[in-house]
């Protein structure tokens, strides 16, 4: 193996060169991305809402690749695979040979089924040049509308809630109910629903209208709504260059993410795009990206592919709401549920445990200590039997829970 080349701005690329090149200093590395270095997609979200600057959201500065001698490719795009032959084609007529292909993204995605949304205003929030753009521009607007049938444009939204502009999301309650219980996902919408910004569920954008350049948005309930931006999230990606290649992938128990063609590999949105579901190809928490880059770094050096880990916390931080959830979400055969809400509040909290340990939790409107705290239990996976409800209280003390641990 002499030569490894990356297509797409990945995080999942990112570890995965960082994991190579601790083994493997010698092997050839480039990566070809959509004109910047690769971003964390969280990240861009958070520098979206002005809490980071755009260096930030880099999974590694550019003095990284240099160290490393990764070559960079950020000014050409993809026209053409030749896995026969272990080619891939540039806009510039360069031929990049590689020993093996790892295919990540392939620059821009392919936009909803929405009449007008390639007019002018109109964004993704999963490419740094998009999120550029509108953060550059909400200072000067008025009226956003976000699409919201991900993860991602959840995020979105929040992102945008302490801007101080006029927001109207056309979000859908399946999103939620996919990921939360019944009862947790409709507090979640009540919640919501509070929060200030106009929420408009189960009423998706059907146009974009305006001349060249979007003015606002239609709705399938014939409202409209002034919008000066408009950010899509449900995107796929646009896979029309290797549609009769023969590539194929089938998910398997081993978690290979090796494709038909021996040499060439698929993580990120890549690999979501050969998923029979209809979700968002790009709504991919890090945490699952920085799983991905270091199994196929160790499948590509031959190494055992560690086992998955705990993933982290989904979090969120909207206009008078806050929220997290962690691990499973929904009551499952031989779990049970704990709850508790104070409506005046609206703190509410869930949690569930899988025998003596907690196996997942849905906390909204608690405090952050509370929220660390009982996260702290679930990585640690202390022993909860008998005292599920008291971790529930706000006087959690996860210290004393730990030292019954050991007695």
């Amino acid at each position: 193996m002499n030569n490894i080349v990356f297509i797409g701005n990945s995080l999942a690329s990112v570890r995965a060169i960082e994991h190579i090149r601790k083994s493997d200093p010698s092997v050839a590395i480039s990566i070809v991305t959509d004109g910047f270095y690769p971003c964390d997609r969280e990240k861009l979200l958070s520098y979206l809402g002005r809490e980071m600057k755009e260096k930030q959201a880099l999974v590694q500065p550019e003095a990284f690749y240099k160290q490393n001698k990764v070559r960079v490719i950020n000014d050409q795009s993809v026209t053409r695979f030749n896995f026969k032959r272990n080619q891939v084609v540039l806009e510039n007529k360069e031929q990049l040979e590689y020993d093996v292909l790892v295919l990540a993204d392939l620059g821009m995605p392919r936009w909803p089924d929405v009449k007008g949304s390639h007019k002018q205003g109109v964004y993704n929030a999963v490419r740094l040049k998009d999120v550029k753009a509108v953060a550059e521009l909400v200072p000067f607007i008025e009226n956003i509308a976000v699409q919201v049938s991900s993860m991602a444009g959840f995020k979105t939204l929040c992102a945008l809630s302490g801007s101080g502009k006029e927001i109207v999301g056309s979000v859908e309650s399946a999103l939620f109910k996919g990921l939360l219980d019944d009862e947790s996902a409709s507090i979640l919408k009540q919640l919501l629903e509070q929060s200030g910004i106009r929420l408009m569920f189960d009423n998706p954008i059907e146009e974009i209208l305006g001349d060249s350049e979007a003015k606002a948005i239609r709705l399938k309930s014939g409202k409209v709504f002034a919008a000066d931006v408009i950010i899509l999230d449900d995107l796929r990606l646009d896979t029309r260059i290797i549609k009769e290649s023969g590539l194929e992938y089938a998910r398997s128990d081993n978690r290979s993410l090796k494709t038909n063609v021996s040499n060439v590999y698929v993580i990120d949105a890549f690999l979501n795009s050969f998923s029979d579901t209809e979700a968002n190809d790009y709504d991919i928490a890090s945490d699952v990206l920085q799983e991905q880059g270091i199994a196929v770094a160790q499948e590509i050096l031959g190494q055992p592919v560690d086992g998955p880990p705990i993933h982290g916390a989904t979090r969120f931080n909207l206009k008078g709401l806050s929220g997290f959830w962690v691990g499973k979400t929904k009551l499952e055969e031989g779990s049970r549920e704990f709850l508790k809400f104070d409506t005046s509040r609206n703190i509410y909290k869930k949690i569930y445990a899988t025998g003596a340990h907690l196996s997942g939790a849905v906390y909204f409107n608690a405090d952050e200590s509370e929220c660390s705290k009982i996260l702290d239990v679930f990585q640690r996976q202390l022993n909860i039997e008998g005292i599920e409800e008291r971790l529930l209280e706000d006087n959690l003390d996860v210290a004393e829970l730990a030292k019954l641990q050991s007695t």
